[in-house]
This record gives C-alpha cells, sequence and structure tokens, in this order.
C-alpha cells in the first residue's frame, strides 16, 4: 500500500477492523465454553477443547484494535480545539450507556423483581467492583463474582482515562519509546507474578500491568504508520513475521496440545506473541474494503462487518445468554443428533448462543447505543 492511500485509509472507517471484531468476539465466545462438557470421550470433543483454549487470543486482539484506533484517533486530532474532552465524551457515549445499562438491569432491576439469577447472588456483595471498572484487580483472588468477563473492559477503561494525557503531552518518539517500554516490562511482570506466588497466576492474566503490551503495540502501530519512513522499514518484514509467529503458534499447540495464556513459562510469554501477531494482522486487513454486489464471498463479509459492529454488546451480554442456554438445561445434546451426535451438538450450541447474543444486540444497538452514538456529532 501506498504512503498516500495508507494515511487515507487510516482515517476512515476501515472494513477491516470490523471483520476482525468479528474474529476477535467468536473466538471470546469459544472460550467461554458456549458448549456444554458432555463427559465423554469423542474426538471432535477434544478437538473443540483444543481450538476452544486459544480463544483468550481473542481479547488479545480487541486491545491491539483499541490500542491502535485510540491512539490514531489521538494523533490524528492534534491541534484541535476540545482534544481531550471531546476524546473522553466520544468514549463515554459509545461505552458507559450499554455497560452500565448491562450492570443496572441485572443489579437493580432485577432484584427490585426480585428475578436475580442464583449464579449471580453471591456477586451483588461485590458489585462495587464492576461498576468502578476494577475488577480485574480482585478477580484472581476472589470467587462468585459472576461476570468475570468484565475484567478486559475494566482493564480498557483504565487505558482510557490515562492514555490520552500521555499521548498529547509526549512527543512522538517518546510515545514510541513508552509503547516499547510497556511492551518489554508485560511479560517481566506476568514472570514476576508467576514466581511471586504461583497460585496467583491468573493475575499475570488480569492484572492491568500485565496485559498492557497489547495496547501499547497497538498504539506503537498507530504511531508507525504515521511516519512514511517507518511504514517503508515496516511493511517489508510484515508478512514475514507474520507466517513465522504464525508457524511458531501452530507448533506449539501441536507440541503441547494447549495454547494457554499463563500455564508455564512459555504461556507468559505467548501473551506478547499473540498481541504482536494481531498487530501484524491489523496491517494486513487496511487494505481491505467494504463487501460490494453479491456472492456468498460478499455476504459473508457482510456477517462478519455486522458482528463485528454487535461485537461489544455481544462481549456484555453472551455469559448470561450462556449460561441460561447450557446451565440451565436448555441445550441441545448429542442425543438430539443422532446421525452427527457431538459434533451437531456442539455447533448447535455454540450457534445458538452466538444468535441469541447477535439478536439482544441488534436490540441494544437500536434502543440503547444508536441514539447515544448520535449525539457524538456534538464532539468532534
Amino acid at each position: 500500500m501506498e504512503w498516500s492511500s495508507l494515511q487515507q485509509r487510516l482515517r476512515t472507517r476501515m472494513a477491516g477492523i470490523e471483520m476482525l471484531r468479528a474474529l476477535a468476539i467468536l473466538a471470546v465466545l469459544l472460550q467461554n465454553r458456549t458448549s456444554p462438557e458432555f463427559g465423554i470421550d469423542d474426538p471432535f470433543a477434544r478437538l473443540w477443547a483444543l481450538i476452544s483454549g486459544t480463544g483468550w487470543s481473542g481479547v488479545q486482539l480487541f486491545f491491539v484494535i483499541s490500542g491502535f484506533l485510540i491512539t490514531g484517533i489521538l494523533i490524528d486530532s492534534e491541534g484541535k480545539p476540545g482534544r481531550w474532552r471531546n476524546f473522553i465524551m466520544r468514549r463515554v457515549l459509545r461505552i458507559f450507556p450499554l455497560y452500565f445499562g448491562f450492570l443496572a438491569f441485572f443489579y437493580l432491576l432485577l432484584p427490585a423483581l426480585d428475578a436475580l439469577p442464583a449464579w449471580l447472588e453471591s456477586s451483588r456483595s461485590q458489585q462495587i467492583w464492576f461498576w468502578a471498572y476494577l475488577v480485574n484487580w480482585v478477580q484472581p483472588y476472589t470467587e462468585g463474582l459472576g461476570f468475570g468477563h468484565l475484567w478486559s473492559l475494566a482493564i480498557e477503561e483504565q487505558f482510557y482515562l490515562v492514555w490520552p494525557w500521555l499521548v498529547i503531552l509526549l512527543p512522538r518518539r517518546r510515545m514510541v519509546a513508552l509503547c516499547l517500554l510497556l511492551i518489554v516490562s508485560a511479560p517481566l511482570f506476568r514472570i514476576l507474578l508467576s514466581v511471586y506466588d504461583p497460585h496467583w497466576v491468573e493475575s499475570a492474566y488480569t492484572f492491568t500491568f500485565a496485559r498492557w503490551d497489547a495496547l501499547a503495540l497497538g498504539a506503537l502501530l498507530a504511531c508507525l504508520l504515521r511516519s512514511e519512513p517507518a511504514w517503508q522499514r515496516l511493511r517489508s518484514w510484515v508478512w514475514p513475521l507474520f507466517l513465522l509467529l504464525s508457524g511458531l503458534m501452530a507448533s506449539q499447540l501441536l507440541l503441547f496440545h494447549e495454547f494457554r495464556a499463563v500455564t508455564g513459562t512459555l504461556g507468559l510469554l505467548n501473551q506478547t506473541t499473540v498481541a504482536l501477531w494481531s498487530a501484524l494482522l491489523l496491517i494486513l486487513v487496511l487494505r481491505v474494503e467494504a463487501p460490494q454486489g453479491t456472492g456468498w464471498k460478499v455476504r459473508l463479509g457482510r456477517l462478519l462487518m455486522r458482528i463485528g459492529k454487535y461485537s461489544y454488546a455481544i462481549y456484555l451480554v453472551h455469559l448470561p445468554i450462556k449460561i441460561w442456554w447450557i446451565d440451565a438445561g436448555h441445550a441441545w445434546l448429542p442425543s438430539d443428533f443422532p446421525v452427527l451426535g457431538v459434533p451437531a451438538a456442539l455447533l448447535a450450541n455454540f450457534f445458538s448462543v452466538l444468535l441469541m447474543s447477535m439478536a439482544v444486540a441488534a436490540l441494544t444497538w437500536q434502543w440503547l447505543e444508536a441514539p447515544f452514538l448520535r449525539l457524538k456529532r456534538h464532539f468532534q
């Protein structure tokens, strides 16, 4: 991609980003067990477990995208009046209505109606951590939190509060140096946490300073792509590095039959590996155009863009939907598919949860998110 075309693309809504969000949320749904454990020894079930065990990489992809987009927005708004205020208000309008609406529904409305699900009862006394966006700091050693998946949103919100000031105050070269420091320090923090107390290894998964390498890689990419010399040096290395990292991750999966985020020394480094892989993938999809015309490829592209558009809401609602669908006994069983058995049941449950999550997300988009997003025109 030529330099001028790249700069124009960076200032438009990129179809490739929406598709990457779709891939990220699909990976998260796999990771969060959107299918029941049948308790049988089945080859397809083992393969499903192996693949779903890599789904944590979807959160890393989300982090890289966030760091890339947020830093790019702040860089491109340099010199404009109300830079910090407009950025914060646009983030508030995008994030807060759905997030706090979600919490209010489960922790205020349902208890008032005496309809709170039993699996959330134990988390009512801990709900302050969700409201304050601090759950990622207490999750490793607090049981019964209920909405454990909200730890990643807490990290992103902490990032949104601090990072804009750094981008505004620091020169570009110091920003690049800071990004490199964060990228190197995160795996070191994860190793130190693991050495300090192996029982707290989950803290290497949810503590902010152990996860800021992905956000920093996205931010570094936003800086580099706005420098023509940096882009010229980077472009020749994208494909070789992407293929190398893909091979390393696939080899680990085949050799050890797992690809974990905090298991052993490799696991503690895997988060940074996946973040770097995600950054390279992001570069590769920058040139992807919005699908036009007809055909199954176009329909698939549009479907991915729709999933990407709803990915924030899907992330929020998929866990309670999954628990209702599977743990409450509504799930498909292998006996419901006598010919295909386990494979059909696993796939049917996954797509059932996905489709229900998308349906809820479409409603929240129309009635909650879109009205607030229209207010962003006041904070250009």
